[in-house]
């Protein structure tokens, strides 16, 4: 998950030089390509556990604010004002800061509040954010304001440093795209700017929106999903062991490495699989071999250190460089436990296959994510090669397959002509599609 914004914050119509675009100013950008092989930047401006903690309360309003600059965060700009910005100068600078989030149940907004639970309560006085992993914005922290997407319309009324809220990844992406041009209906006359001498407040408008979207919808991994073409850039984050942590899938993958592999008898019991991905289950938090139960989001709002799960703010006590992506989460796949035609199975292999771009369709080959794969290329992580070995032999491969008659593995081959054969491991002879019931998942999992 990200926290994005569009890196424009004014247009102005110059008189002569037409409409102006003015951008936030950005001293590490990373670059990408698009289709067409043109450079794209993103990311580069830093937000600390204190700023972005401080901007989603409403605290921080506006990009001139000294605790977002330099040097307050080290590697930020000592101002965010554009060089060619000729309506205002560095001292009169501002653009405020308006949060977006979403307006329904959602997943990536339950990642956002489990994280803002874990690391607020040192930088504000009073943690708006208490009930970890909540599907829902605290009502604390909304406006009435709604954007809806599809009609392109604002309900309600917009404040600053309470939450706008539009619905789905694609209606906050929608909402943070700076379109609008300045108009006679629409632009910063009466907002209170102090512009420079000859500039008509009626030729200017500003928009500095940011909110927190799904990887899929901003740079760099936009040009692969094609979401949408709203160019939203990220903020690179400090993490927990203070370095500061680009969003990729690489920050994922390291986060997720803290977690143990699930082994010997426990990979027959379903909630050690689900454990480590839920903060509300029983989890070994303190890694004493003993499986905590977290609080029933339904009934606790207590915000108890001992009940978190390390992915809300991932830590390492031993290595003082580790560079995980503070703010993530998972996915899943909803799957069957058996299939009576093994060309469903095979079907189903291969789309796994493919999703991570494998060389060959070798289930053996599963967890080999040497490529960058369809996941990656989405901003998205595969688990590490502990996990992937763990999920590949559990649930593909091993005897724990409930299906086959013969209580053995199935397993995928390649044939000459790129279709799978599913074969009793036991015999070497292939299964007969009508008598067989594919397992995927080990028994009791």
């Amino acid at each position: 998950m990200n926290i994005a914004f569009d890196p424009i914050y004014r247009k102005y119509n110059h008189p002569t030089l037409g409409l102006q675009e003015y951008r936030l100013r950005i001293q590490n950008p990373r670059t990408a390509l698009d289709s067409n092989g043109n450079t794209v930047t993103t990311g580069g401006i830093r937000l600390t556990p204190s700023a972005y903690c401080r901007i989603f309360h409403g605290e921080i309003t506006n990009w001139n604010d000294t605790q977002l600059r330099s040097p307050a965060i080290t590697g930020n700009p000592t101002t965010f004002r554009d060089t060619n910005d000729v309506t205002q100068t560095n001292a009169n600078f501002s653009a405020p800061i308006q949060i977006v989030g979403r307006s329904d149940s959602s997943g990536t907004t339950s990642i956002f509040t489990r994280h803002l639970s874990a690391v607020c309560d040192a930088f504000v006085a009073s943690n708006a954010f208490t009930t970890a992993g909540n599907t829902a914005l605290p009502a604390s922290r909304i406006s009435t304001a709604i954007w809806n997407a599809t009609t392109q319309t604002l309900s309600g009324t917009e404040t600053l440093g309470l939450f706008t809220r539009s619905a789905g990844n694609e209606g906050v992406a929608d909402y943070l795209d700076f379109r609008a041009v300045p108009s006679a209906s629409l632009n910063d006359s009466g907002r209170g700017f102090t512009f420079n001498a000859g500039i008509n407040a009626a030729d200017v408008l500003t928009q500095a929106r940011i909110g927190y979207v799904g990887p899929d919808y901003v740079l760099p991994a936009v040009l692969t999903t094609q979401t949408n073409t709203y160019g939203l850039t990220t903020a690179d984050l400090f993490n927990a062991n203070g370095q500061n942590v680009v969003p990729a899938p690489t920050g994922a993958r390291l986060a997720y490495e803290l977690f143990p592999v699930v082994a010997g008898a426990d990979r027959q019991n379903p909630a050690r699989w689900v454990a480590p991905l839920e903060r509300f289950v029983p989890y070994d938090i303190n890694q004493d071999g003993a499986f905590d139960v977290a609080d029933n989001p339904d009934t606790a709002t207590v915000n108890d250190p001992a009940d978190r799960n390390p992915l809300a703010n991932p830590f390492s006590a031993t290595d003082p460089s580790f560079r995980a992506y503070p703010m993530l989460g998972t996915t899943n796949a909803l799957l069957y436990t058996c299939y009576q035609a093994g060309s469903v199975r095979s079907a189903i292999l291969r789309f796994f296959q493919e999703y991570e771009r494998r060389s060959n369709l070798n289930t053996d080959n599963l967890a080999n994510d040497t490529d960058q794969g369809l996941l990656d290329s989405a901003g998205l992580s595969s688990v590490p090669n502990g996990w992937q070995n763990a999920i590949r032999t559990v649930f593909f491969t091993t005897a724990l397959n409930s299906g086959n008659p013969n209580s053995q593995a199935i397993q995928l081959t390649t044939n000459a002509d790129g279709n799978g054969t599913v074969l009793n491991e036991v015999t070497g002879q292939q299964v007969p599609e009508s008598t067989q019931c594919q397992g995927l998942v080990g028994a009791g999992a």
